[in-house]
């Protein structure tokens, strides 16, 4: 045989060795002359998850539109799984109690959690007490470990024990299961009662994903079309904050006689389901720091998920697959930095509509330092990275609160760092001056900061901001009663 020949087969197998991508083939079935050839292989990509990502970024780049199209839809969809992964995990609660009245124990296990428990009169007698050490386990987990150490359930019912109202009237929630009823009273309570026996939820993760009771006056059969209806209750850990549930995405519920229920709202190929027969719409109210919001569901403060039947009602389903869609607020990251602010003036550096200059700084002669700098933010960053627009007198006033913490919506802070990195303490920040174009607002800012005994060389400022993040939590839920 030829060796040139043998030659060139040899180079050509190991050219086509390097190149070989086991995700090659699917990539190109994205643009399948088949739908369902397409689906497919979207399914299996995004099953893959990460190790695609390199060869769907690739493909984002082609001049096949469809192709371009679902690629880039893929590499959204895994990036928004890893983030969900990295946002939703579940802070660790440690509950112990020994002989404890029940009533204080609740006390503790409200300050720790910032749920409002609240029990029945008749069911908090003295000679209550319990005894639990759950040890570090995720926080929903601890939460139903102590309800089934006191013999306690959360009840459903609402307030007043009748059922919401079913006129229109909106009913408003917030954070961490918090509700407000469209008669104002804020209602901030998760009411327990005496009870044994826990219904299906999901505990693991930040979110926490309940079956709510099937005597729920909401839920429902329908004969006349077969739909079946349940509810869901999500709440969020402690630290999570959550600016909307925007709801529950329906992949799979089967049934005790292994029937596969069909979902009432059927998802579009490739995209989200943020449940509903109607767009969500989300309305900002800050009442005394306190945000609410209206969550955009009419009459009922949990999730309803609605089945067709086929006309044959179930009674329990044996498996309930979902995904929770929510937009939460990411922790804090720096967006702006400014180097060696005691050396450099006049430096300035811009990012996603911030601008952060360094105006001046003094040294001072006592333990103090003075920095002066100025931001600058459009509108956009203001409302996705800073803050909310905020009602004054009628007219939204978006605005930046600087250095200070502790709920959702005081989202912007400066940090300052020492040259090893390790936070310096920021004792006070004056707000000099603010104006407003109607598109970018401007703030003088001085800083006062406690010199570290390694000095102020090389001293970095940064201007921190919160994004907000759409997650998605997959979930599965087994004996599901329906009555």
């Amino acid at each position: 045989m030829n060796r040139g020949f043998v030659l060139s087969l040899i180079l050509a197998s190991a050219v086509a060795a390097q190149s070989t991508d086991p995700y090659e083939a699917k990539i190109r079935n994205l643009a399948h002359a088949r739908f369902a050839e397409r689906e497919k292989a979207a399914r299996e990509l995004e099953e893959a998850g990460e190790p695609t990502l390199k060869s769907l970024r690739a493909a984002s780049n082609s001049t096949d539109a469809e192709l371009r199209r679902r690629a880039e839809t893929i590499v959204s969809r895994i990036e928004r799984t890893q983030l969900s992964r990295k946002l939703l995990v579940a802070p660790q609660l440690h509950l112990k109690f020994d002989k404890v009245p029940l009533l204080l124990a609740i006390n503790e296990v409200a300050s720790k959690t910032g749920l409002r428990i609240q029990m029945e009169a008749k069911d908090a007698g003295p000679q209550r007490t319990i005894t639990l050490d759950t040890g570090a386990i995720p926080f929903w987990q601890a939460v139903q470990a102590f309800y089934d150490a006191a013999g306690l359930v959360e009840n459903d019912a609402s307030p007043s024990g009748v059922s919401p109202p079913t006129d229109g009237r909106r009913i408003q929630g917030d954070i961490n299961g918090r509700r407000m009823y469209s008669a104002g009273q804020s209602e901030n309570l998760v009411r327990v009662t005496s009870g044994k026996g826990t219904l299906p939820g999901e505990l693991s993760h930040a979110l926490r994903v309940r079956v709510v009771s099937p005597a729920y006056p909401l839920s429902k059969y329908n004969p006349a079309t077969g739909e079946v209806k349940f509810h869901l209750d999500v709440d969020a850990a402690k630290g999570i904050e959550v600016r909307e549930i925007v709801g529950v995405e329906v992949r799979r519920a089967i049934a005790k006689d292994q029937r596969e229920l069909a979902n009432a709202f059927p998802v579009p190929a490739l995209q989200p389901n943020y449940f509903g027969e109607q767009m969500l719409m989300q309305q900002v109210l800050i009442v005394n720091g306190e945000l609410l919001m209206d969550d955009g569901r009419p009459s009922e403060p949990f999730i309803p998920v609605t089945l067709k039947t086929g006309g044959i009602r179930p009674e329990v389903l044996s498996e309930f697959h979902g995904v929770v869609v929510a937009r939460i607020v990411a922790p804090p990251e720096p967006m702006v930095t400014l180097q060696d602010v005691f050396q450099s003036m006049g430096q300035s550096q811009t990012r996603d509509g911030l601008t952060l200059t360094l105006k001046s700084s003094e040294e001072g002669t006592s333990n103090l330092a003075t920095l002066r700098v100025q931001v600058k933010s459009t509108g956009e960053s203001i409302n996705e990275l800073l803050n909310f627009p905020v009602q004054v007198k009628g007219r939204a006033q978006p605005f930046i609160r600087i250095n200070r913490g502790g709920t959702i919506g005081t989202a912007t802070e400066l940090q300052a760092r020492n040259a090893d990195g390790k936070p310096v303490k920021i004792v006070a920040t004056r707000i000099m001056a603010s104006n407003s174009d109607g598109v970018t607002m401007t703030q003088d800012v001085e800083i006062k900061i406690e010199k570290p005994t390694s000095g102020l060389k090389n001293m970095n400022l940064s201007l921190n901001g919160r994004r907000p993040a759409v997650v998605e939590m997959p979930f599965v839920l087994r004996d599901v009663p329906l009555r």
